[in-house]
């Protein structure tokens, strides 16, 4: 059984390491897959592949958190984003055994646009644009530290009158230590491609990538501390994280050595980026403060690459910074996050998470109750009740009454003792009465009832 586990561990890295050469070609389209689709990722930095706390949305990036704690669970999630623009989802888990099922859907919606003429002439008339995305998530735990998962991902976007549809997959593994202070995470994310083009040119043209992302994460619950710091590593698949604007790509430089400040600052315009700072832009840090019934947490995370892509230069922002919390409640989880992209944009991301078990239960005794409560508002019959209570004395004074009557054998023994001791004191009386005098004999009552001698 272990080999087949072993086999099974192996199979899947070798898959996930051969996928993620092969993601270095090609460009990605469906960029709204990097969107945090729950409060709690939105407060990590966007992504973690680490956490197994019973929070229903970590299977979003690594299907292998799926638990047991996760089983009937419902979340329900919405953020603003940044003018006017606003996306949510919607997701449900079941488990079976040791079989963990979830589904999810998701849409990014871009709001209302005008229509406008080569001129920029704008016709007053309106149309909409939208994403949409399906998650079938399964997972399965193998022994009681270690979990696999893999999901299918439908994708499908429409903006105004062109759609396009794209298929992909995510594959991740989970470790966790006997105690969960340890947790350890590696998933690959969208494995597909573009099905369905938005439009067909001459020469037919290549059906683009999903944005794969290989990702490995780790984090640590401090034993006497309400504390847990981790590290996500994003983009394992390729080193250089920039991308080409104005015709600029970036390049990473080893060393800047021999260079002045003006060339220096050329070179950063001209897209240099040293290699401490790309390597940088491949972690996202955070620090959550979590007890450890985990009734509540508070986390705060820092993503590099969000801060060096979108903070503006010479103007404070708090871009790659995210802050969040959330409250456990018994059958209810709430959270919030705040992070902000770039000056003056901001997310504010909201979270409900509900345990059907736990109403379940809840309607299962308030049903009883109920029930019970009827019943005692019936007329009673008190009959049967009588007749019961009247068989259950009769045997209880059948047995009073034997043990209160003596046998006949106990009746004539008791006679003849009395009988011997009454015949003595007769004869005693009969010569005492001989004895007597007469006068003795003649004594009368008068009429007011004393004895006259």
């Amino acid at each position: 059984m272990l080999r087949k586990k072993r086999h099974i561990v192996l199979s899947l890295l070798l898959v996930m390491a051969a996928t993620a050469l092969f993601g270095q070609a090609g460009s990605a389209s469906f960029a709204f897959l990097h969107l945090p689709f729950s409060a709690r990722l939105n407060s990590l930095g966007t992504n973690n592949v680490s956490i197994a706390d019973g929070e229903l949305s970590m299977a979003l990036c690594n299907p292998s958190l799926l638990s047991d704690e996760t089983d009937k669970k419902i979340q329900l999630s919405y953020a603003y984003y940044m003018s006017g623009l606003h996306f949510g989802s919607a997701m449900y888990s079941h488990n079976y055994k040791l079989n963990r099922f979830a589904v999810s859907v998701h849409y990014l919606d871009y709001g209302k646009m005008e229509y406008a003429d080569e001129y920029g002439v704008r016709m007053n008339t309106t149309f909409g644009a939208r994403d949409i995305l399906i998650d079938l998530i399964y997972a399965r735990q193998l022994g009681k530290y270690f979990s696999i998962g893999a999901s299918l991902k439908p994708v499908y976007s429409a903006y105004e009158g062109y759609t396009s549809f794209a298929l992909g997959a995510d594959v991740g593994a989970h470790f966790q230590t006997k105690d969960k202070a340890f947790q350890l995470g590696l998933s690959l994310q969208n494995i597909g491609w573009q099905l369905k083009k938005f439009y067909e040119d001459n020469d037919g043209g290549l059906r683009v990538m999903l944005p794969m992302n290989l990702q490995l994460g780790f984090d640590y619950h401090f034993k006497h501390a309400p504390l847990r710091i981790g590290m996500t590593i994003h983009n394992m698949q390729r080193w250089n994280l920039g991308y080409e604007r104005s015709n600029k790509s970036t390049y990473v430089l080893t060393s800047k050595n021999g260079m002045s400040n003006e060339e220096w600052e050329l070179a950063q315009s001209n897209g240099a980026v040293m290699w401490y700072d790309m390597a940088l832009r491949h972690t996202i840090f955070f620090l959550e403060v979590v007890p450890k019934n985990e009734r509540f947490y508070i986390t705060l995370s820092y993503n590099h690459r969000h801060r060096a892509e979108l903070a503006l230069k010479d103007q404070r922002s708090l871009a790659g910074f995210a802050i969040g919390a959330g409250l456990n409640l018994k059958q209810v989880r709430l959270g919030f996050a705040f992070s902000q992209f770039t000056k003056g944009q901001y997310i504010y991301q909201a979270s409900l998470t509900m345990d059907i078990n736990g109403f379940m239960d809840k309607k299962k005794t308030v049903a009883g109750n109920e029930e019970i409560t009827e019943k005692n508002e019936e007329p009673v019959n008190t009959q049967p009740v009588q007749e019961e209570l009247k068989n259950e004395v009769r045997p209880v004074q059948e047995e009073v009454n034997t043990e209160e009557q003596p046998s006949e054998e106990e009746v004539q023994t008791a006679q003849e003792e009395i009988k011997a001791e009454e015949q003595p004191s007769e004869q005693k009386v009969t010569k005492t009465e001989k004895n007597e005098p007469k006068q003795q004999k003649k004594k009368q009552k008068g009429k007011s009832g004393w004895t006259v001698l």
